[in-house]
């Protein structure tokens, strides 16, 4: 048999579809069936609660952890060592998108979710090819009534075009092509730091997403190659058409370096690393260089993707759709038509010469639009290909499945990594650590968390936007709030930006995680953190470094939390569907060693020496994040602070107000007109405060008659002597009524009109079929399976809520069930039937009320249940209890009383309608982000929704605010376009505000 391709290379395959079944033959059948009725009658318990590995058979799971509680215990967890240790298995060889390493690591991340939450190994393969019934299933099924009650774990495997290298060549060619210089194009690999030496061959520099072509010509220097640069390059005079353009690394995103170029006509792009941009920590200014100091090595080599950012990211050949292994394919538009490659410092300087006019006063470049009188020949050959990757996806359910928080991190590097990305993938291994011991000590959710390894981010965000453009309608749906982490340490200061909506609970969350290195003070105070090589008065600083952070402290609103633009794997999840995003992490400073971003020397050893010595940091990150993540999950009112994001709309209109009159002449600007957008950004705020004051009295209503509800009653005396047997599977010695406000195996499910799902008519088709066998054989009769709201929280039918997360959850399990008020539906068919003994003359023993319901106070118990209550005789052969005297009329079957308040009848109705009030504005919450995407997205680059705030269009990793409007005034400088942007925008911002107005029906005033 012939090998497959991936087996070749070395790539596992991911699982295919399991094949259908061979036919068996007629008595084949008759025997299956005829044991598979023996087996019902005499064996399967369709009444059982689904077993959880973690619990005995029968028994109740652990006491529940109350919220405060279990942000205490959580924040315990986290740990150097433990870090230290994770950090030394993942960044101690390479991982590159697509590798058989990258598979084994993301197998490694799966096994540590399936081992930390406690989610038992599968007889079949948890590897799902995207698109399948299992991967579809896997999320999808996450928040359906009937999804898992326990953890699960996964992986989707993803088919994007990728391409590695072939082969590369740079060199300096004189008169005749005489070869003047060749680039080496490699890092030295210090056996210093082990890993470096050992793998410095292992991934040659080139560039992601790079063109295969080849060009020769003469040079020019284009500085950052921003597009402020390539227009003073173009004011000197000088043509580049056909030529090769020198940049270098920083400022804007790559690809964009080689964006810009390509459009002027420029024949292809060298980009180097420039000392200028490392502050104080130089050789110039006497530090030695790694490994021996903390100066940045003059070999090293910045790999990454020249991806097009700011069109879109992902597969380049699926915009807008994944990338299945079937997938149609596109021709690509945001990447390359030239070649590129990144090279070293070491190899750069022999370039420089030609490039000086004899003004400048050292050997650094300036823009100066000499052109060289040597031609440079760039070879860039490349391998593009579809190439397997795999998300690694970890979910743990909720009270309330179907509200999800998403947390991730990538895990694909250029080499080693142990910055970018393994010190995040540190951070969330501490994470899920802190919550599967959370799980351990009888924790859930309020809602559900869904946790991912993403792969391919390296790329081009691809793993992520994959998932994201696959399960688009249900991210936009469910999902309250991503928190994403990507380079959790790579220096001293703590930088962290997100939604506007998020910036409170972040804030808040910062000010109580200690300090990393510095007691007394906060996680919010290293926001101002140094590093430790403070340089000497003479030292030589660019002045890029002073400009770069100048630059960002003007840029940060009033809240301190910069608004996002790209560069990580939340773009997919802000600005494409709208969901409230964060992303932090330790950066450096001008005082820290210079950080050896995609280089060989982002390393373990690097990580160790210089960046966190202690591994506090990541650490830190790991609490705050998951503070972050427990609040979004556990709090009754989602910590979405809208007020902040619509007062903060204040400064994006203001910013764009000053580019008008910057980009406009007095004539052209006076016609233009913001008052509308004025007026709707004024009247979304008067909603939001509105808003503001409902979810607090929302809560309040909640909370009110929740301190009413008598508290849980004692437990019941243990069964049998002390060291007898367990209880039966059940956990109780009598059997359960129907566990619900209706009795009956199928009316429970026949709300307001609402049909039965399909697996809810099987188990009770599979029920009346045992019970009639039964019967038949001489064997009583099994109660009939619990109702989906008890399998909703994959608890034993004895559960009882115990704290707030519990009641809201299980108070909107029962309204889903029964109807938004509560009420009981009517009789399937006609009146309710007369009072009179059951079929067979025999009458039910009274039972105590079903166990999902509330407890009453003993002074004040319920009426007995009355006929019909229960449908079947108790067990043991107990004589039946006689229908109560007085001759009244009893209640028909679906209609059982429910548990009162001491002295009153107990008001499910208030509290199903205050649990609604609660979700009604949880989704007005959760909405906010959304009501800024628009489905015609940004002019030019259609892939991008959002309308509030979007990567620049010509920066790639910054945030550009009112983008739409923005690009219009600053790129095109078209007036009418300038309105027709201001009125869509204006538009969006009135109906969101009309989207999130709480509405006053529902509930009311008592």
């Amino acid at each position: 048999m012939e090998k497959s391709k991936d087996l070749a290379a070395g790539i596992p395959p991911p699982a295919s579809t399991r094949p259908t079944p061979p036919k068996k033959h007629s008595w084949r059948r008759y025997v299956a069936l005829v044991s598979a009725a023996l087996l019902l009658v005499t064996v399967v318990p369709l009444d059982g609660p689904p077993r959880h590995p973690k619990h005995p058979p029968g028994r109740p799971p652990h006491p529940p952890l109350p919220a405060d509680r279990a942000e205490e215990l959580f924040l315990t967890v986290p740990e150097a060592a433990s870090a230290l240790g994770a950090s030394r298995v993942y960044a101690t060889h390479p991982h590159l998108a697509g590798s058989t390493e990258d598979f084994d690591d993301a197998q490694v991340i799966l096994q540590l979710f399936q081992d930390e939450l406690g989610i038992p190994p599968s007889k079949k393969s948890s590897i799902y090819k995207a698109g399948s019934r299992e991967s579809r299933h896997a999320t999808l099924g996450l928040t359906s009534k009937f999804g898992p009650p326990h953890p699960t774990a996964w992986i989707d495997t993803y088919f994007p075009i990728l391409n590695t290298p072939l082969n590369r060549t740079l060199q300096l060619l004189g008169e005749g092509d005489k070869v003047i210089f060749d680039a080496d194009l490699v890092e030295d690999g210090d056996p210093t730091d082990p890993e470096a030496g050992e793998y410095r061959d292992a991934v040659p520099a080139w560039h992601g997403l790079s063109f295969d072509g080849e060009a020769t010509a003469e040079y020019v220097y284009a500085n950052y190659g921003t597009q402020e640069d390539y227009a003073e390059l173009v004011s000197t005079g000088v043509d580049l058409k056909g030529k090769v353009i020198i940049t270098r690394y920083g400022r804007i995103f790559r690809g964009l370096k080689i964006k810009g170029a390509q459009e002027l006509g420029a024949a292809g792009v060298i980009i180097y690393s420039d000392p200028r941009d490392d502050g104080h920590v130089t050789e110039a200014n006497g530090y030695a260089t790694y490994p021996y100091g903390p100066a940045r090595n003059p070999t090293s080599v910045q790999r990454g993707s020249v991806q097009f950012l700011s069109l879109y990211p992902g597969d380049p050949t699926t915009p807008g759709y994944p990338s299945y292994e079937d997938a149609e394919r596109q021709e690509g538009v945001n990447i390359p038509s030239i070649p590129s490659l990144p090279i070293s410092w070491a190899n750069a300087v022999h370039f420089f010469p030609q490039l000086r006019d004899g003004s400048e006063a050292d050997s650094y470049p300036v823009i100066n639009g000499k052109v060289s009188k040597d031609k440079i020949k760039v070879v860039n050959h490349v391998d593009t290909k579809v190439t397997p990757i795999w998300n690694t996806m970890a979910a743990i359910p909720g009270h309330i499945r179907d509200e999800v928080v998403l947390v991730g991190c990538h895990r694909d590097a250029w080499v080693m990594g142990a910055a970018d990305p393994t010190s995040g993938t540190v951070s969330l291994h501490e994470i899920v650590r802190g919550l599967g011991a959370l799980l351990k000590q009888g924790w859930k959710p309020l809602r559900t968390i869904v946790i991912a390894s993403w792969d391919g981010e390296e790329y081009g965000l691809v793993g992520s936007t994959e998932w994201g453009e696959d399960f688009d309608k249900w991210i936009s749906k469910h999902v309250v709030s991503y928190l994403n982490v990507d380079v959790s340490v790579a220096g001293s200061r703590w930088d962290v930006g997100g939604s506007p909506s998020l910036a409170d609970l972040i804030k808040r969350s910062a000010l109580e995680v200690p300090h990393p290195t510095k007691p007394g003070k906060t996680l919010w105070d290293a926001r101002s953190d140094e590093g430790p090589f403070k340089g000497k008065p003479d030292s030589f600083v660019g002045p890029e470094v002073y400009y770069g952070n100048a630059t960002f402290v003007s840029e940060a609103p009033e809240s301190e939390i910069t608004p996002l633009g790209s560069g990580s794997d939340y773009t997919v999840f802000l600005q494409r569907i709208g969901v409230a995003s964060t992303d932090q992490g330790f950066g450096g400073t001008d005082s820290d060693a210079p950080y050896h971003y995609h280089s060989v020397y982002d390393s373990q050893r690097w990580q160790e020496v210089y960046a966190d010595p202690t591994f506090e940091r990541h650490v830190a990150v790991a609490k705050h994040l998951g503070l972050l993540t427990l609040r979004l999950t556990d709090s009754l009112i989602l910590p979405l602070n809208t007020t902040r994001y619509a007062f903060e709309l204040d400064s994006y209109l203001a910013r764009v107000e000053g580019l008008i009159t910057a980009n406009f002449p007095s004539s052209e600007s006076s016609k233009v007109d913001f008052s509308d957008l004025r007026k709707a950004i004024k009247s979304l705020q008067d909603v939001s405060l509105e808003l503001d004051d409902e979810k607090v009295e929302a809560e309040k209503k909640f909370l009110e008659l929740l301190d009413k509800l008598p508290k849980r009653p004692p437990p019941p005396p243990p069964h049998g002597p002390p060291d007898g047997p367990p209880p039966p599977p059940h956990g109780h010695p009598h059997r359960h009524p129907p566990h619900g406000p209706h009795d009956g195996p199928l009316r429970v499910h026949r709300c307001h009109g609402k049909r039965p799902g399909v697996m809810r008519r099987i188990k009770f088709f599979l029920f009346t079929i045992q019970s009639a066998l039964r019967s038949f054989v001489g064997l009583r009769p099994r109660h009939p399976p619990f109702p989906p709201h008890h399998r909703r929280f994959g608890h034993h039918p004895s559960f009882f809520p115990q704290t707030p997360q519990e009641h809201l959850g299980f108070t909107l399990a029962l309204a889903d069930e029964h109807g938004p008020h509560g009420h009981h539906p009517p009789p399937p068919h006609g009146p309710p039937p007369p009072p009179g003994p059951p079929p067979g003359g025999k009458h039910p023993r009274p039972l105590p009320p079903p166990p999902h319901q509330y407890p009453v106070d003993a002074e004040h118990p319920p009426p007995p249940p009355h006929d019909g209550d229960h449908p079947f005789p108790p067990p043991g052969g107990d004589r039946p209890t006689p229908p109560p005297p007085g001759g009244e009329r009893p209640d028909p079957p679906h209609r059982p009383h429910p548990p009162q308040f001491p002295g009153k009848p107990f008001p499910i109705h208030k509290f199903i309608l205050a649990a609604k009030r609660i979700s009604r504005a949880n989704q007005a919450l959760r909405s906010f982000e959304r009501g800024f995407i628009s489905e015609d997205g940004i002019k030019d680059r259609e892939w991008y929704k959002h309308l509030g705030v979007a990567p620049g269009k010509w920066l790639g990793y910054g945030a550009t605010t009112f983008p739409a409007l923005t690009e219009a005034i600053t790129y095109e400088k078209n007036a009418t376009l300038v309105g027709y942007e201001t009125g869509r925008l204006t538009q969006l911002i009135e109906k969101l505000a009309e989207d999130i107005k709480p509405r006053k029906c529902g509930h009311k005033k008592d």
